[in-house]
């Protein structure tokens, strides 16, 4: 099966109007990965919640760590009053320990919120980019294919089967065929005398003619003394 016509003006217009649509499927193509890299920018919003949590829980550790000393080295200092030193030092330290526990707690539970909002956030966004950057590509894709692919294959199918017809049927079967059916504008182009010709028998000159109405390249040789195998067409 011929994807191209053979006639050459034909296939160079057909072979255009292919690269034609080519281009544009890369067109769009740049224009999803484009769209991607602009909605995914804002997966950098949810990195930045995710390295907050980092930073939140980091800083309730450091604070917590210099509480802990701090109440630690005042009830060392408090451990030496007499009396009293000890069991005062002895409820500071635990209570300094309790408090920073505390700290480290709290600070590790917003940490996890907001490593895990961060993570949330970044996963949708890119998500989000991915939906829309195969949106831009495949719609006006898709749209374009339809309108293009129909018809290319409707003119390939046409022009199997005017292959195959030229190739089996009778050189004045295709001469009526062509007098009968071709507009005159098409048989004025190679005969002027197309009902003359049929008359007289003169065939070759409507077979070109129909040859040119179904995209097929002109006829080498005279039609009736073609050989059974069909007609020769130009080479693509």
């Amino acid at each position: 099966m011929r994807l191209y016509p053979s006639a050459p003006r034909l296939r160079r217009r057909v072979i255009l109007g292919d690269v034609a649509t080519l281009i544009s499927i890369a067109v769009f193509a740049w224009l999803g990965l484009t769209v991607y890299d602009n909605v995914a920018e804002l997966a950098s919003l949810g990195r930045g919640v995710r390295d907050a949590g980092g930073a939140v829980g980091d800083t309730g550790r450091d604070v917590a760590t210099s509480l802990r000393g701090g109440l630690d080295s005042a009830a060392d200092a408090i451990g030496q009053v007499p009396l009293i030193g000890p069991e005062v030092g002895a409820e500071i330290r635990a209570a300094g320990d309790s408090a920073a526990d505390q700290l480290e707690r709290r600070s590790g539970e917003a940490r996890g919120r907001l490593v895990e909002a961060g993570d949330e956030g970044e996963r949708r966004a890119l998500q989000t980019a991915r939906t829309m950057a195969w949106l831009a590509f495949l719609l006006p894709t898709a749209i374009l294919l339809a309108r293009v692919l129909p018809g290319r294959v409707r003119e390939v199918r046409t022009r199997a089967a005017a292959e195959r017809a030229f190739a089996t049927a009778p050189p004045e079967i295709l001469a009526r065929r062509a007098a009968y059916s071709l507009p005159y504008e098409t048989l004025l182009r190679h005969t002027p005398d197309p009902f003359g010709d049929l008359a007289a028998g003169r065939h070759e000159r409507l077979v070109a003619a129909l040859a040119e109405h179904a995209h097929l390249a002109p006829l080498t040789g005279s039609p009736a003394a073609r050989p059974a195998g069909g007609i020769e067409n130009r080479t693509s």
